[in-house]
């Protein structure tokens, strides 16, 4: 078991490891007994050696919702009476994976060997991380050299999305470790803040420039705290 995440009616939602000894993506627990209820979401792909999956945050819970991402899915799955049942689904102009485009290449060393291969034919590699803000759902997806920031609006279900590699879209790429209410934080290596990101997007930030002056290639992780004016995503 990777990470864990209460549903409303008192379960626990387990994220497994892909491996020989686990062929589930996800099981269902009782809170109160730990007694399994239920596997769900069987995977795709097995991979030879353990593959951990706890470092992405797949499972998010707020508001009496759960909401979770399954691996090389494009769908946002839901726990509703006990069951699981799928409640939003990306289309970003990709094809979706499935089992007839998955046997094509069989046998795989691993799950993300599988989603490499598809890749390169134009299938979508799934949502993998998925983070909920006060009243929205936040993921991200890249295809290609393109990544997209996707906000979904839970009360009024309408969506917005951005590119966050385009001129003058001041989100500075690097890897989300958390949200809370509407501030999103993000880390970047000081490596990668005194050389990739700035040659690849051109990104010019005053404040960003004057921290990468001063901090060395082999430094700790950089924060970078954002707050998200929902109202403007309405625009």
């Amino acid at each position: 078991m990777e990470s864990a995440a209460y549903d409303a009616v008192n379960k626990l939602l387990l994220n497994m490891n892909n491996h020989i000894g686990t062929l589930y993506n996800y099981a269902l627990v009782n809170e109160s007994s730990y007694k399994l209820e239920q596997f769900l979401h069987p995977y795709p792909v097995v991979s030879r050696e353990r593959i951990s999956n706890g470092m992405l945050p797949t499972v998010v819970y707020g508001n009496g919702n759960i909401f979770y991402t399954v691996l090389l899915s494009d769908t946002i799955y839901t726990i509703q009476d006990g069951e699981s049942r799928p409640i939003y689904l990306y289309e970003g102009g990709l094809k979706h994976i499935n089992y007839e485009a998955l046997q094509q290449e069989t046998p795989y060393q691993s799950i993300f060997e599988a989603e490499m291969k598809l890749i390169k034919k134009g299938y979508s590699g799934g949502l993998l991380q998925l983070f909920q803000l006060k009243d929205h759902l936040y993921f991200e997806i890249c295809q290609g050299e393109e990544c997209w920031n996707i906000f979904w609006n839970l009360k009024e279900q309408t969506g917005f999305k951005y590119n966050s590699c385009l001129p003058g879209i001041r989100i500075f790429p690097g890897k989300v470790q958390t949200v809370y209410e509407n501030y999103i934080v993000r880390s970047i290596s000081a490596l990668d803040l005194k050389t990739e990101y700035f040659r690849k997007h051109n990104f010019k930030d005053s404040r960003i420039d004057a921290v990468s002056r001063e901090v060395l290639e082999d430094d700790n992780p950089v924060l970078l705290f954002y707050y998200v004016n929902t109202e403007r995503l309405k625009k």
